[in-house]
C-alpha cells in the first residue's frame, strides 16, 4: 500500500512539472523570436491589425506578434504611421492610413508585398522603423525573409526622405 501511495504521490508531482513545460509550439515560437533577436529584429506581442471589413463587423482582434527593424536614426522615418493590412491568406491589400510615402518607398514595399509569407497580415512603417505583424508560421529561414525585406524598406525609407 505505501509503494501505491508513493507511485500517486511521484505521478502527481511529475503531472505538474509536464503541465508547466512549454508545447512544441511555443517552444517553436521562441526558437523564432530568439533567431528574430539575433538577426537584429524588435520582436513584440500584439493584437494583429484588421481590415476595415473585419473592423465594421466587429470582429475581435486576433493575438499576434509584430517584428520591427528599429532605426534610431528617426529622420530617416516617415513621421507618421503608414500600414496596409489584408485579411489573412489574402492577396490583395487595404492602406489604412492618409500617410503619403515618397514614389522610391511605394515601389520598393510594391515589391516586397508578393514575397511575404502568407500569414503576414500587415505592413507597417513608423518613425520607428518597418515592422510586419504576422502570425509566425515559418521557421528559421522565414525569419531571415522577413529581415531581409524589412531593411528593403528601411533602406527604401531612409534614402526617399
Amino acid at each position: 500500500m505505501t509503494w501505491l501511495i508513493a507511485l500517486f504521490a511521484l505521478a502527481a508531482v511529475m503531472g505538474s512539472v509536464m503541465w508547466l513545460r512549454p508545447s512544441p509550439a511555443q517552444q517553436r515560437q521562441a526558437r523564432l523570436r530568439e533567431r528574430a533577436r539575433q538577426l537584429g529584429l524588435d520582436v513584440r506581442l500584439a493584437p494583429l491589425p484588421q481590415t476595415r471589413r473585419a473592423r465594421v463587423r466587429k470582429e475581435s482582434a486576433d493575438s499576434g506578434v509584430v517584428y520591427r527593424l528599429m532605426r534610431f536614426d528617426l529622420t530617416a522615418m516617415p513621421a507618421q504611421l503608414f500600414v496596409l493590412v489584408r485579411e489573412a491568406g489574402a492577396e490583395e491589400w487595404e492602406r489604412q492610413s492618409p500617410t503619403e510615402l515618397s514614389p522610391a518607398v511605394v515601389a520598393v514595399i510594391e515589391k516586397v508585398l508578393p514575397r511575404l509569407p502568407r500569414d503576414v497580415v500587415a505592413v507597417e512603417l513608423t518613425p520607428q522603423g518597418p515592422g510586419f505583424y504576422w502570425r509566425e508560421q515559418g521557421d528559421d529561414e522565414t525569419v531571415a525573409t522577413l529581415r531581409t525585406l524589412l531593411g528593403e524598406i528601411a533602406d527604401a525609407a531612409a534614402l526617399g526622405r
